[in-house]
């Protein structure tokens, strides 16, 4: 309830087509995220760019344990490219700074980004919970 009340310009929910958002004003000191409902779980999408890297994450609200049970699939686009990765949900018991550090997250160096960025400066990204089966992380 504090979610939807407070901070209702964090909030996506299922009826989102294909998790797709538009990231606006990407930069080299970008920060942006979302509170997702899933069923009836809780997820936090934190996305940022930390010393030259794209760095995206799918924070499970709630313990490490049960995180480890969400696969999420982050996937950037142009109108002729794409890049798909997987990887399992971090707790967000765990600070993001930790996550970020030991790259258990999808993390692209920004350079890479930058080709899928639009003249408008727009960033086409994709996530979406694939899966609620323990997996290893894969990269597509």
């Amino acid at each position: 309830a504090h979610v939807v009340e407070t901070h209702n310009q964090y909030l996506e929910t299922d009826d989102n087509t294909q998790g797709r958002t538009e990231l606006k004003d990407v930069s080299e000191d970008f920060k942006n995220y979302k509170v997702i409902f899933h069923r009836d779980r809780v997820f936090l999408r934190h996305t940022e760019v930390k010393d030259g890297e794209f760095f995206c994450v799918l924070l499970f609200v709630g313990p490490e344990e049960l995180a480890e049970d969400f696969i999420y699939e982050v996937k950037i686009s142009n109108e002729k490219e794409f890049i798909v990765m997987r990887n399992v949900a971090c707790s967000n018991e765990t600070s993001v700074e930790e996550i970020f550090e030991s790259r258990k997250c999808v993390n692209l160096n920004f350079n890479l980004i930058k080709n899928f960025i639009t003249k408008e400066n727009t960033l086409i990204l994709n996530v979406n919970l694939v899966s609620e089966e323990k997996k290893c992380c894969a990269v597509m």
